[in-house]
């Protein structure tokens, strides 16, 4: 089976410090979700698996409830199930979102972990039999300053099925109020691997877990939203081959890609000469990615 794995898509929110005239159309997080949709769909996944802040704090219920119920039922209707936890920005939301969806949409999504308690839920094939075990966590207050690890028991699925833990996060900080966690603890908690949420920057994190091998990923936000979010963004492609996680890998999915070009400026006297060499180094750099990704941003 194939999954795709996301998180932090801020519904409401757009990509920012770009040229006035630019199409804000393409800016927007919500159309992001709609392309990551197609492209689940496109690539005939089995599992769409978002970990959380899929909508915005600023914009929450009113910004998010259309785009999401018609992602969520295209997906269903596809065959695709979508299993979710919420985060910090969309606690409150989130479940409010999973309750208002249509019939045909709420057939095959999942939120486990409601109300901060860790539930585990069971994908299955079209013949009844279990493919994947999900463990999730949801946020249920805005702030959390315990680890979410602290409640968390693994049940060995004793099936051969593989375990995917998500949980929305703060990776390494120990004094965070966004739910603290110790890489180290979710290394030996027993799943196999992880999904977070909550850093926009994707980071995989790779190791000895409690039966093999593990892995921690954070995907990082879904569309690239302003300058600190720099390089390629989207949702990452797992694989579960013979009762196994692969190891996931990143697709190119923002319409906006943001780098830093440092260029020297030795030699040159005259500021139209440097105004010249700085154009076309960033030109070089920009033809580059686009030869470079697979899907080139527009922007």
């Amino acid at each position: 089976m194939k999954l795709l794995l996301a998180g932090d898509i801020h519904i409401g929110r757009a990509s920012t410090r770009l040229p006035d005239g630019t199409d804000r159309e393409s800016l927007r997080a919500g159309a992001a979700w709609e392309r990551l949709v197609k492209l689940a769909i496109e690539l005939r996944v089995d599992v769409v698996c978002l970990s959380g802040d899929i909508a915005d704090q600023d914009n929450k219920f009113w910004e998010a409830i259309g785009p999401l119920e018609a992602g969520i039922g295209r997906l269903s209707e596809a065959g695709i199930w979508t299993v979710a936890v919420s985060g910090n920005h969309d606690f409150d939301v989130l479940p409010r979102l999973a309750d208002g969806l249509s019939e045909q949409a709420r057939t095959r999504f999942l939120l486990p972990g409601r109300g901060g308690v860790w539930e585990r839920v069971t994908i299955r094939d079209g013949h009844g039999r279990a493919v994947l075990h999900v463990d999730g966590w949801c946020f249920a207050q805005e702030r959390v300053r315990e680890s979410p690890l602290k409640d968390y028991v693994f049940d060995p699925p004793g099936d051969g099925v593989p375990v995917l833990g998500i949980v929305h996060g703060d990776l390494g900080v120990s004094e965070s109020v966004y739910a603290p966690l110790s890489l180290s603890d979710l290394m030996r908690a027993g799943p196999s691997g992880w999904l977070l949420g909550h850093i926009h920057s994707p980071r995989l994190e790779r190791g000895a877990g409690a039966a093999g091998s593990c892995w921690v990923l954070y995907p990082g936000s879904l569309q690239a939203l302003d300058p600190g979010e720099t390089g390629g963004h989207g949702p990452w492609l797992l694989e579960v081959e013979h009762g196994r996680l692969g190891e996931p890998r990143a697709l190119q999915l923002s319409s906006v890609w943001y780098e830093t070009v440092e260029v020297a400026a030795d030699g040159l006297l005259d500021v139209r000469d440097v105004r010249d060499r700085v154009f076309r180094e960033c030109g070089e750099r920009a033809e580059a990615l686009i030869s470079e990704v697979g899907v080139p941003p527009e922007h």
